[in-house]
């Protein structure tokens, strides 16, 4: 389980007695926090960037290995902080993760670690930077099984909402196995979201319509 982080944007059924308590948007958010509009999912606050990564990129499809790689990086980044704590360092991520390119963070080396470590734009967490080019190496030996991670994930896309918690799990479960880290299953249900295999918006955003078969 994430720790201080289960979030409605990360809600499965797995965690779902544990996402009501929190009633978050994939991380700690207070419940008399300040939102956006009934427009939107709950957890959208009035942060304009939080409010951009809603209405545009969240729950949309990704077939782009090097964005699923990016958001791979970000959400093991997020475990145990909220999620506009990692939009707002977006840029420094990529600037401090080669553009997102997994082949160039596969061969980073504790110099580059350590360099990280320094790094202000980024969550200097050793366990998590260390993961990161762990992770950067086992996505290439997928890219190269599978043709490409893209590939790789379709077999993880759910016809029904109600199967996307056994997704995830099997998911987190197979990455595991392969050498990833810091991908466990609210981690990978989140991660399906972000990338489009799970769209879940809230029944009053103006965006459920998108939303994967219950």
């Amino acid at each position: 389980m994430v720790k201080d982080s289960l979030s409605l944007r990360t809600t499965n059924r797995v965690i779902a007695s544990e996402a009501k308590q929190s009633n978050t948007g994939n991380g700690l958010l207070r419940r008399d926090a300040p939102r956006n509009d009934a427009s939107r999912c709950h957890w959208v606050t009035k942060d304009q960037i939080y409010i951009d990564y809603h209405d545009h990129e969240w729950g949309k499809r990704v077939t782009d290995d090097n964005i699923l790689f990016e958001f791979l990086i970000l959400e093991s980044f997020q475990a145990g902080l909220n999620w506009l704590t990692i939009l707002k360092r977006r840029k420094g991520f990529a600037r401090a993760f080669a553009r997102f390119n997994a082949r160039k963070v596969s061969k980073f080396t504790e110099k580059d670690i350590k360099r990280l470590l320094e790094d202000e734009g980024i969550i200097r967490h050793r366990g998590k930077i260390e993961a990161a080019v762990n992770n950067a190496a086992k996505f290439l030996e997928i890219q190269k099984s599978h043709g490409s991670f893209a590939s790789y994930l379709e077999q993880y896309r759910p016809k029904r909402l109600r199967d996307a918690a056994t997704l995830s799990a099997n998911l987190a479960k197979d990455l595991k196995q392969r050498g990833f880290k810091f991908m466990g299953a609210t981690t990978c249900y989140a991660y399906m979201q972000a990338v489009g295999l799970i769209t879940e918006h809230s029944p009053e955003c103006k965006l459920a319509k998108r939303n994967t078969a219950a």
